[in-house]
């Protein structure tokens, strides 16, 4: 996709948003487009329609007549709350009352026994239908258990979105076949309220992709799950009465939206009797006859967006096709009367396998030792137990155990270690006895794991990825983009994972080294170098790399690094190109492997997508060297631009080594002054990063020259001094002035204080069409990352309540590269500044596309932008820095910046020096004038009288309110001074 495509379906998407997404009542549909986009060969819509309208040619329904099914079915349903370690009945751990509430919801809708039925339209009352099934919390367990269908699992993130669907309900799932699966969660999207995984026909070749039945079922919020009218539950109030799980639970039984998801009149919902409708009441709850597609639409259906208290039945003709889904469809017709729907039959010696401990689907290669844990569901005691242990078909032990387990206690079974000499090992375990008689239910008895055991290594291995070793593996659950070799023109090849065509949000793909032997070494790291611009928010890509003693990540691994968006970026600029780095935009970690020194391991680089930008992998390095590094990144104080003259250097510097850093020395050169400091019982670690506070150093008004110098780490010898040194220039500017305050740039201003480092591009004063604006020049600058700083003068906010910033930029994007502005400010002189203001960059600063020498030439090739510093009011020492870094993209350009003491996002926009009107009983005056005066202000009414006398000091681009109280209904004269300037205007003011 080129980047002009992509620009144009962000823009897009992002402009239909607030229209589209306001709520985003149900996300089935964007559900269903993933899962096609992750299985290609998933079924389409269309083959489903055709194989639904067949079975219900050949096999009538009753209830497409009568609106009712022909017997009754009892479906279990198990809840998994994922909740965040709340006590029970806070938080998104729901009590029970409230998950009860919600399972009443569903049976009184879909019985249509609801209270609120009697408020269907009369004209829609003969169309009502009844789905006569009732749906139980679970009463027993797969493995044939007690239980109350409710599955309470701590997350491992507090929030989740469509992307995650996979990882959380892997957290917890019972069989699709068997129960119907609901997951309540906490959305990251506050407007997300849930989905629903669509059935399947049984055509041949078209079941869906295996791991469909492992996400089957339903997602919900928490803040829509139950109902008010059964508690006083903290739900949102559109959404409180339980029917966002009745309208998913309708999409679980092959429901679409009653307007058939097109816009207009060309959708259909595939039933007869649902009036065809122009698109979804989201967001309302309306009453009386609403009329589209030259029909009455049917709001009120459960499968419309409307409020919760605006639902009230499904149609017959859903009742029928609801009927055909329940007794045709893979993983729907299995659900009826389940046995989870009852209660387990009392049996005497019942040994279940809970789960296998022991092995995992991936192993190491040691000893294997295999466990498993087991629960007498039994109403006798269990004493012993017979386990039989197959390793690919071949029996390895049948063993009798000596235990003493109660009815639904636990317990672990364990055999002895073995080393197996195969790569792929498939486990079989099985309990034949129990008190050395047979088993009273042979179902749980059984469970397999198959264990794949990778290649092993030896270390130090280093690689480059001139191409993809065989011992490397790359895992591509989505069989779509993933991990690969890409020649850079920085690195050669490399590892590329290409998120910028990537579309499949929150898809996550591994590349994994080979088994690496650790049992005989007493030092290891890991060293890795990773490339990644930022896109953009929203577009955020994560990059964590994994370790696992056991070779299987899907357990627990250990975490050796995780960054995503602004934190993983290697680069300066955030851009909206297709990214591959420069030599300079590649960054180096090294990370310790000590705690896993005697051991096998295994390194996974996991990439997730978030279809921003490309992220890049080189040259891996696992040894066992030691040397040390230490490097200096940073000045981080004092600023570019201060007004201290005394001021305590802070650098920022990092173990590029293998050792830890307990000392080094620095010399610090302030212009001619030198200073040496020695740091020592300090502790960084490899690939730490620490803040030092060098000796407060004299500065003077002006350009200041600083170096710094880097050694004796640890008291010797550094193994890479290129890193060792830096040296800047820091510019002291004291000038003050007052707010408002305009800068143009017409005139000279000394004022405000430019600055770079070294060579780097500054901003300069450049002709436009707007006179003189100024420019950072960036195009054909391929020195990526230099930055500029554009710094007002200490300004005073002190008296002001409210404040604003007002600045016209002008941008061209070259869609080859892309620079950044960002807006910082200070609150102490200069000292330190802060981010948070403004930061774009590419198309989202861009007010134009060329492929040229960028200069504005007219109005349209500006954009003013707004930024409000309500939380500067009040402060009195307070800078703005307009901060432009280089992307070997296009020049930049601002204009007309203006600060008010108001927060008014569209102020008064005048052409002449001042403009009086009225509004009400206020009069109001709006001054644009010049340069900031006082302003003499006098107002008169009708017969000659005055009645306001006052001076306006400061005067520049405010706006004055008057209440005249009474004194409305009349001619008013106001007369304005300022400078050698005396007018006088008359202007009304009444009703």
């Amino acid at each position: 996709m080129s980047f002009a495509q992509r620009f144009f379906l962000t823009t897009f998407f992002c402009s239909l948003s607030p229209i589209l997404f306001a709520q985003d009542r149900c996300s089935t549909v964007k559900y269903e487009e993933l899962r096609k986009l992750q299985n290609p060969k998933k079924e389409t819509k269309q083959q489903f329609e055709h194989w639904l309208k067949q079975k219900s040619l050949l096999k009538p329904m009753e209830a497409n007549r009568t609106g009712q099914t022909q017997a009754t079915y009892v479906i279990p349903v198990v809840v998994h709350i994922i909740h965040n370690g709340e006590a029970i009945g806070t938080g998104t751990n729901l009590s029970l009352a409230q998950i009860q509430s919600q399972i009443d919801v569903l049976n009184k809708d879909f019985h249509r026994m609801n209270s609120d039925a009697m408020l269907t339209p009369s004209a829609f009352l003969p169309l009502a239908g009844n789905i006569d099934v009732d749906f139980v919390l679970a009463k027993q367990s797969p493995t044939g258990a007690p239980s109350d269908g409710i599955r309470r699992v701590q997350g491992i993130q507090s929030s989740w979105s469509l992307n995650d669907n996979g990882i959380f309900k892997g957290l917890s799932y019972w069989p699709a076949e068997k129960y119907l699966n609901i997951w309540v969660v906490k959305f990251s999207n506050g407007n997300d309220l849930g989905y629903a995984q669509f059935p399947v026909s049984n055509l041949n070749g078209l079941q869906g992709s295996p791991d469909d039945r492992l996400t089957d079922g339903v997602a919900v919020s928490y803040t829509a799950f139950g109902s008010i009218d059964n508690g006083a539950f903290n739900l949102e109030t559109k959404y409180n009465k339980g029917r966002t799980v009745t309208h998913e639970v309708g999409h679980f039984f092959g429901l679409h939206h009653i307007w058939g998801d097109e816009n207009g009149c060309a959708g259909t919902d595939y039933v007869e009797d649902t009036p065809n409708q122009a698109g979804s009441y989201v967001n309302q709850c309306p009453t009386g006859t609403k009329t589209t597609c030259s029909s009455d639409d049917m709001y009120m259906n459960f499968m419309d967006y409307t409020n919760d208290a605006c639902m009230n039945l499904f149609s017959k003709g859903q009742v029928g096709r609801v009927n055909i889904v329940m007794q045709n469809s893979p993983r729907r017709v299995s659900l009826l009367n389940a046995t989870g729907a009852f209660d387990p039959l009392p049996v005497a010696f019942d040994a279940s396998i809970e789960k296998i401990i022991s092995p995992g689907t991936s192993s190491c290669g040691d000893a294997i030792e295999p466990s498993i844990q087991i629960q007498n569901l039994g109403t006798s005691n269990m004493t012993s137990v017979r386990v039989q242990l197959k390793v690919n078909n071949a029996i390895v032990a049948t063993s009798d155990f000596s235990i003493s387990l109660a009815n639904l206690q636990f317990a672990t079974i364990q055999f002895a270690p073995t080393l197996f000499n195969t790569s792929n090992l498939k486990f079989d375990f099985e309990i034949l006895l129990v008190n050395g008689s047979a088993d009273g239910r042979a179902f749980n008895n059984t469970a397999s794991v198959t264990t794949t055991i990778p290649p092993l290594t030896g270390i130090p291995i280093s690689e480059n990825f001139t191409s993809l070793p065989a011992t490397w593996k790359v895992h591509n659950p989505d069989n779509l983009i993933t991990w690969s070799i890409y020649p850079t023109q920085s690195n050669g090849n490399a590892l590329r994972l290409n998120s910028f065509d990537y579309s499949n949000l929150g898809a996550i793909d591994q590349v994994t080294t080979p088994v690496l032997d650790l049992t005989n070494v007493t030092f290891a790291y890991l060293k890795f170098d990773h490339a990644y611009e930022y896109y953009g928010a929203g577009f955020e890509e994560r990059l964590r790399v994994l370790v696992s003693p056991i070779c299987d990540f899907k357990n627990s691994p250990g975490i050796l690094f995780d960054k995503s968006g602004l934190d993983l970026a290697t680069t300066l600029t955030s851009s909206g190109s297709d990214f591959s780095p420069t030599a300079s935009q590649w960054k180096t970690e090294i990370i310790s492997l000590d705690q896993y020194l005697g051991k096998k391991i295994q390194i996974a680089f996991e990439g997730i997508n978030a279809y921003g930008n490309n992220q890049f992998l080189d040259n891996i390095v696992v040894s066992t060297d030691r040397f040390t590094d230490l490097a200096i990144l940073s000045l981080e104080s004092p600023s570019p631009v201060s007004c201290n003259l005394t001021s305590t250097l802070t650098v920022q510097a990092k173990n590029m080594g293998t050792t830890t850093i307990t000392s080094f020395q620095v010399q610090s050169v302030v212009n001619s002054q030198t200073i040496n400091q020695t740091f020592s019982g300090i502790s960084m670690p490899a690939g730490a990063e620490q803040v030092f506070f060098v000796k407060p150093v004299s500065l003077k008004a002006g350009l200041n020259t600083i170096s710094f110098f880097l050694t004796n780490p640890n008291g010797g010898a550094d193994a890479n001094t290129t890193n060792n040194s830096l040296a800047v220039t820091r510019l002291i500017n004291s000038a003050s002035d007052l707010i408002p305050l305009r800068q143009n740039f017409e005139n000279a201003f000394p004022d405000w204080s430019i600055i770079s480092q070294g060579q780097q591009e500054k901003w300069t004063a450049a002709s436009t069409n707007n006179g003189t604006s100024v420019a950072f020049t960036a195009f054909q600058n391929a020195n990526t990352g230099e930055e500029s700083w554009l710094v007002s003068p200490v300004m005073d906010f002190s008296k002001a309540f409210e404040a604003s910033l007002f600045f016209d930029v002008s941008y061209a994007n070259n869609f080859t590269g892309s620079e950044q502005l960002k807006i910082l400010y200070s609150e102490d002189c200069g000292a330190t500044f802060k981010s948070g203001l403004y930061s774009q960059s590419g198309f989202s600063l861009a007010t134009v596309n060329s492929e040229t020498a960028w200069t504005p030439t007219d109005t349209a090739d500006w954009r003013k932008e707004y930024i409000n510093l309500n939380t500067l009011a009040g402060k009195s020492d307070v800078r703005i820095a307009f901060v432009a870094t280089t992307g070997n993209g296009n020049n930049l350009y601002l204009d007309n910046i203006e600060f008010f003491i108001d927060d008014n996002e569209e102020p008064l926009s005048i052409e002449e020096s001042f403009s009086v009107y009225g509004n009400g009983n206020d009069l109001r005056i709006t001054f644009n004038l010049a340069e900031r005066q006082p302003v003499e202000l006098r107002i008169y009414n009708s017969i000659g009288q005055l009645l306001l006398s006052n001076t306006l000091p400061e005067t520049l681009n405010q706006t004055f309110y008057f209440d005249m109280g009474q004194q409305t209904n009349d001619i008013y004269i106001v007369k304005v001074q300022y400078g050698d300037t005396v007018k006088a205007v008359r202007v009304y003011l009444g009703h």
